[in-house]
């Protein structure tokens, strides 16, 4: 009798611990998810003089930069590269995006380069969409 009320307080000490909130312990960084899916390039056209053939801008080869708030890069694809979800620790970031290649050569092809307008927060075990870059 007395192996069964042993077993049966282990398994109770097991489930009570089972159900703690598990928190990060001091040092370690928790972590959460961007959804890469949710990021759109909307693109303006309106300077460039159009040329003939051309209706619409191709962003699949676009570079796709995620930067910290210490405007560190922490992730750099082109966009049709990026996984459908990339895991950042906790914090604040912003989205860059660029037309491949580099400024000082697009001579002809026009270059495109923008930010998210507004920063998004990474929060533990969530994933997070972004609005239109």
């Amino acid at each position: 009798m007395n192996k069964y009320i042993i077993a049966l307080a282990a398994v109770a000490g097991l489930a009570a611990a089972g159900c703690s909130s598990e928190m990060p312990e001091e040092g370690k960084t928790a972590f959460g998810m961007l959804s890469t899916a949710s990021i759109t390039l909307n693109v303006s056209d309106e300077d460039v003089t159009s040329r003939a053939g051309e209706n619409e801008i191709d962003t699949n080869e676009f570079i796709i930069e995620i930067k910290n708030d210490k405007d560190e890069t922490v992730r750099k694809d082109a966009l049709k590269d990026l996984p459908e979800a990339i895991e950042l620790p906790e914090g604040n970031y912003t989205i860059h995006a660029s037309s491949p290649g580099e400024i000082e050569k697009a001579s002809w092809t026009p270059y495109y380069i923008g930010n998210s307008e507004k920063g998004f927060e990474i929060k533990e075990n969530i994933v997070t969409e972004v609005e239109p870059v």
